[in-house]
């Protein structure tokens, strides 16, 4: 009877431990998930500063899932349902023109820089600046914060610019004018 006891447990035990093991598993692999809030894109830049091929964006929908993948990826479906791949230091462009990041980041208020003091903000990942009127709204741990002119870093060579009105001078004299922000 003791044997037949001894048996029982020995078999039950790696089937428990595979339950317990298979349901943490689970449970990380979708804590490990967020959701895009709304519809939106992605811009995807070319490797080479020097192509002759232009921007690419990748469209979702709103309520899509994306997981991070090793350090610096992102994998989520696109609007096409494809399984797409992405890099995690990318700008999030909302369809209500709030906008994102999938990775932490710095943003400088640019209307404080006449101050003693430069202010800037560490951003982390999922953080959201939502557009309201002509500025960008952060919630604040239930405090907002108005932004109007910033510069948003996510990466060493990722950068988002944003006013109501930005100009650029080229070298041959020619001078180029974008809406909002630039990536």
């Amino acid at each position: 009877m003791l044997k037949s006891k001894v048996i029982l447990i020995c078999l039950i035990l790696p089937v428990l431990a595979a339950i317990c093991v298979l349901g943490f598993g689970v449970f990380k692999a979708a804590a490990n998930q967020q959701i895009f809030s709304d519809s939106g894109y992605i811009l995807v830049t070319q490797d080479s500063v020097h192509s002759e091929t232009t921007n690419e964006s990748i469209y979702f929908t709103g309520g899509t899932k994306f997981k991070p993948r090793y350090s610096d990826l992102v994998v989520f479906k696109n609007q096409e349902n494809r399984k797409v791949t992405v890099d995690a230091r990318s700008f999030v462009h909302y369809s209500d023109r709030s906008i994102g990041t999938m990775t932490d980041g710095v943003l400088i208020d640019l209307n404080a820089l006449d101050g003693a003091v430069m202010n800037h903000y560490g951003l982390s990942a999922g953080t959201v600046l939502e557009r309201s009127g002509d500025a960008y709204i952060l919630d604040n741990m239930g405090d907002s914060l108005k932004f109007r002119d910033f510069l948003w870093k996510i990466s060493a060579t990722k950068y988002l610019l944003a006013s109501d009105v930005i100009q650029i001078s080229l070298s041959d004299s020619r001078a180029l004018e974008f809406e909002d922000y630039v990536e």
